[in-house]
């Protein structure tokens, strides 16, 4: 900076006066510029100031607190190390050179460390280690708080812990004051690790050596007893002791006992008067007309009796036991003594009407043959209907004349509520199957249409019976009868009609519709296919001798009675029937009533007391 010579105001303004100027100080002082002349004595008034004067700089510092003040000067100086004027400003220049965290010298920071261990140590981040508690393992900065010294110790969560070592041991320490296990068996030692059974054949010769293997073997027809071989006695014997540990034989009769090697019977007729000693001898013979019950003579009593027991063991008539003393099928009445048929059971019970079971009725409704709206039979019950169901709809439509709308609306307006409902469900599923718009005669078209709506169908046409009672319809419908068998079909329930169409599968499956007619063991073949699928749909809770007291009763003539009987017994009672007619036939040809009920209690008299006890 260039140093300038300033002279004092007042020296200016006493050098102007004293050369007579009549310009006042003041106005020198106020108006000299580059442009003002001033006379100086013997000089040329138009001189500029500038050349008859030094400059005369005003310093500008407003506002400035460092910096050139534009008059050679400093408006102020900057205290601060690592300051700077910047625009007459004082402003701090951070350092971080060399450095990567720390004060930057200006209250601010040349960085931050990252991580939990890091600190900042003479502006570098340092990893600062930890172990605390830990005795080995990591320190958190690639270092280590100590080593394990222990051959199987390792360290785990910052502690050393001893791994027990046990691969393919089962016993002995483990190398961490513990055990691999122990051994269990009485013979077993810890040898290397492993559970070894040790033979233990001291003084012995043979024998077990408790381990799986012998101690040595004997010759032939000596045993080992007691570790030692030795030689059976048992010549002449066929009992008793053989000296070696076992026995030459024994007695098998229940009252023989062994008497020096032999088996002798002894006699027991304690108590008894009569029948068998117990060893083929006799504690005593009875009169002619006696007979020896529980070792005492008893006369039998058969006075007025036809059957029933004798009180000595046996039975009155032909002295059967399955029967009681009675013939086949009958049973003997124990108040009387009598011989009776096996009682017809009730297949009706509280049923007002409809089948029995059997191919018959329980009975009819006042009016059988009344129009819709009078009493009829529903659920075997008689009662008054309040409209009509769904099927009666179709009956009442196929009464009414072509072309009556008004019975047909009648018969439509009818319907109960739930049987106008089903009416309609299955009116459209046939509508929408293209049923209607079949040509006339074209069955397989109709089928097929038809097929898609058997489960509304079913739901119109169903009544209450079982699917038995069905089989037994269509077995007594004459052969063509559609009427008839149509009947049947909408006597069932829906549950019934699903059962009977699972039958009918099975038979298909199984060629039966194929057989040729006359051909029976093609048709026995199909049916045993499909046994379970036919029990499924005919079978009831009849015993075996609830079916047989069925079959006595049935009319000769009436033909679906004896297979109504049948298909009424549970299952296991059905089988042991086939069981009966099978033993009848081995031993019966031709079968006759006379041959079968001789069979019955005597070849066939096991298979029938089974049945007998369904």
């Amino acid at each position: 900076m260039k140093a300038h010579l300033l002279l004092p105001l007042g020296f200016l303004l006493f050098f102007a006066a004293s050369c007579g100027n009549s310009n006042s100080p003041k106005d020198v002082g106020a108006d000299v510029s580059a442009d003002s002349t001033v006379i100086l004595p013997g000089g040329d008034s138009t001189t500029p100031v500038e050349e008859i004067a030094p400059d005369i700089c005003q310093p500008q510092c407003e506002g400035l607190l460092c910096g050139d003040d534009g008059c050679g000067g400093e408006c102020g100086v900057c205290e601060g190390a690592q300051d700077e004027c910047i625009d007459g400003a004082c402003l701090c220049q951070p350092s971080c050179d060399g450095i990567s965290c720390g004060d930057d010298g200006c209250g601010g920071t040349c960085g931050i460390c990252d991580g939990l261990q890091m600190a900042c140590v003479d502006g570098a981040c340092v990893c600062q280690p930890e172990c605390g508690d830990k005795e080995c393992g990591s320190d958190g900065c690639n270092g280590s708080c100590g080593k394990c010294e222990g051959l199987q110790d390792q360290c785990v969560d910052g502690a050393c812990v001893c791994q027990p070592a046990c691969k393919d041991k089962n016993c002995g320490a483990d190398g961490c004051n513990g055990t691999c296990g122990t051994c269990e068996g009485l013979q077993d030692e810890c040898l290397e690790g492993v559970c070894t059974c040790v033979p233990a054949c001291e003084g012995m010769e043979c024998g077990d050596d408790g381990c799986g293997a012998v101690c040595g073997t004997c010759a032939d027809g000596d045993v080992c007893f007691t570790g030692s071989c030795c030689t059976p006695q048992c010549d002449g014997f066929e009992c008793g002791d053989d000296g070696c540990g076992d026995l030459c034989g024994e007695c098998l009769g229940p009252q023989d006992v062994c008497q020096e090697g032999l088996c002798v019977c002894i006699p027991d007729c304690e108590g008894k008067n009569c029948g068998s000693d117990g060893c083929d001898g006799s504690c005593g013979d009875c009169g002619v007309d006696d007979v020896c019950f529980d070792g005492t003579c008893c006369t039998p009593d058969c006075l007025d009796k036809l059957c029933g027991s004798d009180t000595c063991g046996g039975f009155c008539g032909n002295a059967a036991l399955v029967t009681e003393g009675c013939a086949a099928f009958e049973m003997c009445v124990a108040e009387d003594f009598l011989c009776e048929n096996f009682p017809a059971p009730d297949t009706c019970g509280e049923k007002e009407c409809g089948a029995n079971g059997l191919g018959g009725k329980c009975g009819t409704c006042p009016c059988p043959e009344c129009g819709p709206s009078e009493t009829k039979c529903a659920q075997f019950s008689c009662k008054t209907p309040l409209g009509l169901e769904c099927w009666e709809m179709f009956a009442c439509l196929g009464d009414c004349l072509p072309g009556d709308a008004f019975c047909q609306q009648d018969c439509l307006s009818d319907g109960t509520p739930q049987g106008t409902v089903i009416f309609n469900n299955l009116s459209t599923c046939l509508d929408n199957s293209g049923y209607f718009d079949c040509p006339d005669g074209d069955d397989a078209c109709t089928d097929a249409a038809f097929e898609t709506c058997m489960d509304p169908y079913y739901a119109c046409f169903h009544g209450d019976e079982s699917c038995g009672v069905l089989y037994l319809c269509l077995i007594t419908c004459p052969g063509g009868d559609t009427d008839c068998s149509s009947g049947c079909f909408t006597s069932a329930t829906v549950e019934a009609l699903n059962v009977w169409d699972e039958f009918i599968d099975c038979l298909t499956a199984n060629d039966y519709f194929e057989c040729v007619s006359g051909d029976s063991d093609c048709y026995d073949l199909a049916w045993d296919q499909c046994i379970d699928e036919f029990q499924a749909c005919a079978n009831g809770e009849m015993s075996c001798q609830d079916v047989f007291g069925c079959i006595k009763g049935c009319s000769p003539w009436d033909s679906a009675c004896p297979i109504g009987c049948r298909i009424q017994g549970t299952i296991p009672v059905q089988n042991s029937i086939d069981d009966i007619a099978a033993c009848v036939e081995e031993f019966c040809d031709p079968v006759t009533g006379l041959c079968e009920q001789q069979v019955l209690l005597d070849e066939c008299a096991d298979t029938y007391a089974t049945c007998l006890a369904l």
